[in-house]
């Protein structure tokens, strides 16, 4: 029997996050949703609060459209019946337009520009009627069934004018790696500036199925040479990922300068940014798009599909057939299917090629030592610490939980900062960059929040291990680009 909430037959996930879940539902004429159900606190209902304020005002081609808030029983045959807040939202059903790059490759500068254009149209709109965005990324901007793009997710939005009417921003969120300097600077900061800077990452993603640097840090190596006026060498940098071909155009690379120039007086508005040369320049027809990206989603339907049954066969599996320490998966955070032993566990892990995939916000460094050796000694220092792990997939992946120091508010009277500790899902990759370099991506993850933690505590966290047996001999290998 299926679970109903109000009108609504509720079916499969189709995603969750800290504040909520997404389920697909459909009424009783056959129309679906995308209905997300709200977690039981203050602070879940505040962001949606927020999502809800937004979009009840926001009402254009290229942003998600709101069609109700309520709430109600949600009643499951099995586990009984709850009463939830929820909000509906229409059914973008083409796809993520991350899953169309990341799986069926890079845009063209005509199809990256057809695309930027709608998001600047949005992105226009929404800035006019009074809100920011402020978490854009490509997982963000969404693809409906005839391939438009619209933009989703306002769960960080906020009054372009700021909450006190002074036109600048304090708080602190967002994707690390789509975040402007000043975010990463703790300082106030105006929300259309730091979308449109946001905007700019996202065109470089969809272009090259990688990001341009670590984090818009003016201590991150990439990043320093656009803010201190070296683009040259930034763009010779990403020439040798593409085995020394410059695949970017002049007015792209302009356009790109101005738009994440360190100071956000010195980047262009976004009218300027719609009127740039850049911007004039060709777009496919709409036939064209509707070709190009109907092979593009038979890959990422087949990859959902895939994904779906590794899902269904690893709930099949046996849960005591679990064993030792290492364990192989597919990539899934839960329920990942175990290796019989250490051998069968190394048999077919193969090198991925760095670029395509973690375009979200991993912090990496790069060396000149075999990546398998590495891999290899990280199995042996995490087997010293008696520390089970899971290696994810069939490439030198794996993950691990583990706890991390951090500091905790220091209460009055005291003279030491007391240390606190937190609960962190760890992900190591090791990838080929070419021949004679390696590169290795990590990130933490905080177990309860699954918000990603950029912390001193988490880097000091991995120097500690990278500095450990037998590790270390591998530090005169590597380097920071």
């Amino acid at each position: 029997m299926p679970t109903h909430l109000n009108q609504y037959t509720l079916g499969r996930t189709l995603g969750s996050g800290v504040s909520c879940k997404v389920k697909l539902a459909k009424d009783a004429a056959g129309t679906r949703y995308a209905i997300k159900i709200i977690h039981s606190s203050e602070t879940f209902e505040e962001l949606i609060q927020t999502e809800v304020e937004a979009l009840t005002q926001l009402q254009h081609v290229n942003i998600v459209r709101l069609v109700e808030v309520n709430q109600g029983m949600q009643v499951n045959p099995k586990k009984g019946s709850k009463n939830v807040k929820y909000i509906v939202l229409e059914l973008v059903g083409g796809g993520e337009l991350f899953d169309f790059v990341a799986l069926g490759g890079r845009l063209s500068e005509s199809t990256a520009r057809h695309f930027f254009k709608q998001l600047m149209d949005g992105l226009k709109y929404m800035h006019d009627n009074g809100y920011v965005h402020r978490d854009l990324k490509p997982e963000n901007l969404i693809l409906d069934k005839d391939f438009t793009l619209k933009v989703s997710d306002f769960g960080f939005a906020a009054p372009v004018g700021g909450r006190d009417g002074s036109g600048l921003l304090q708080t602190q969120l967002g994707t690390a790696s789509y975040m402007a300097p000043e975010i990463h600077l703790n300082k106030p900061y105006e929300g259309a500036k730091v979308d449109l800077f946001a905007s700019a990452i996202i065109l470089f993603v969809i272009l090259t199925q990688r990001p341009p640097f670590s984090s818009a840090n003016p201590k991150d190596p990439h990043y320093r040479l656009i803010a201190a006026n070296h683009a040259d060498v930034f763009w010779q940098a990403h020439a040798e990922a593409e085995e020394g071909n410059d695949i970017y155009s002049a007015e792209f690379k302009d356009l790109f300068e101005k738009m994440l120039a360190l100071n956000p007086g010195q980047r262009p508005s976004i009218e300027e940014v719609m009127a740039h040369p850049w911007m004039q320049g060709p777009v496919p027809s709409a036939q064209e798009i509707h070709d190009d990206f109907t092979e593009r989603k038979g890959k990422v339907d087949a990859e959902a599909h895939n994904e779906r049954e590794n899902k269904r066969a690893q709930r099949g599996a046996a849960a005591g057939k679990r064993g030792g320490n290492v364990h192989r998966g597919t990539g899934a955070d839960e329920d990942e299917e175990p290796a019989e032993n250490q051998a069968d566990a190394w048999a077919s892990l193969e090198v991925e090629e760095y670029g395509p995939y973690y375009i979200q916000g991993y912090t990496q460094f790069f060396m000149t030592s075999d990546p398998m050796e590495y891999f290899q000694d990280l199995v042996t220092y995490l087997q010293s610490k008696n520390i089970d792990y899971r290696i994810s997939g069939s490439n030198l992946r794996l993950k691990f939980n583990t706890t991390i120091a951090v500091d905790a508010e220091e209460e009055e009277g005291e003279e030491e900062v007391k240390q606190a500790e937190q609960s962190v899902k760890v992900d190591i990759q090791l990838l080929k960059v070419n021949d004679h370099k390696s590169a290795v991506k990590f990130s933490y993850r905080d177990t309860e929040t699954k918000r990603d933690v950029h912390s001193n505590s988490s880097m000091n966290h991995y120097i500690e291990m990278r500095d450990a047996e037998p590790l270390k001999i591998f530090n005169d290998t590597t380097f920071d680009e």
